[in-house]
């Protein structure tokens, strides 16, 4: 019997272990609000800004298991299209 019930225990446990969620990630967090803080300050000319490599560091180094893999990878898809989308306008700053 006292088999049992520790088996009955270790399952529930493992069960509890297995069901967590995963939590946010520091890095997202700080990559977002300086990128989009960046962003209203710049408008386009933020992703030829300096501040966007740090940025692109901090979004590399989110883990993929965390809440935050999906967003981390549509901002990445952001910041590296973000010059593409802006290069048109990047003739003007030349002058």
């Amino acid at each position: 019997m006292r088999r049992l019930t520790c088996l009955v225990l270790a399952a529930g446990l493992l069960a509890f272990a297995a069901c967590r969620k995963p939590k946010p990630s520091p890095a997202y967090t700080e990559a977002s609000g300086t990128y989009t803080t960046l962003l209203a300050r710049l408008g386009d000319d933020a992703y030829f800004d300096d501040e966007m490599t740090r940025i692109e560091g901090l979004l590399a180094s989110v883990p993929a298991n965390s809440s935050d893999a999906q967003a981390d990878g549509d901002e990445k898809e952001d910041s590296h299209k973000g010059p593409q989308r802006a290069a048109p306008d990047s003739s003007d700053r030349q002058h």
